[in-house]
């Protein structure tokens, strides 16, 4: 999902050992050089030729957020009609509604979000 996000660059990170911190993208031309970690790797994501839908569309995906990643996720997961502005409020989080469901646009997927902040 970093690919798709015109707020990450190539570069993100995720700790493997404390999985509720989630992933981090890092900003554009931003991956590099940073302060290293223990507890976090950096990795790099490539889009590449699509040949299908790259998750499976008979699935149940778990996507763990926070809510400064929403913004990107919004209209990749179907949750914001392409070219609307306002359509969904801008602070949808868990803790206020649950879980939030949606579909990757490309495969249709389904993906359930689930706010890393969230007591739910």
């Amino acid at each position: 999902l970093v690919v798709a996000d015109k707020q990450c660059g190539s570069h993100f990170q995720f700790s493997p050992t404390t999985t509720a911190w989630g992933c981090r993208c890092c900003k554009p031309g931003q991956g590099d050089g940073g302060n290293a970690h223990d507890a976090w790797n950096t990795y790099v994501a490539r889009r590449t030729a699509s040949h299908g839908p790259k998750l499976d569309s008979h699935r149940l995906y778990v996507l763990p957020y926070g809510f400064e990643d929403f913004d990107g996720l919004r209209v990749l997961l179907g949750l914001q009609p392409p070219g609307t502005q306002q359509a969904i409020p801008a602070d949808i989080r868990t803790e206020h509604y649950g879980a939030l469901v949606g579909r990757h646009l490309e495969s249709r997927a389904r993906v359930l979000l689930l706010d890393t902040r969230s007591a739910k």
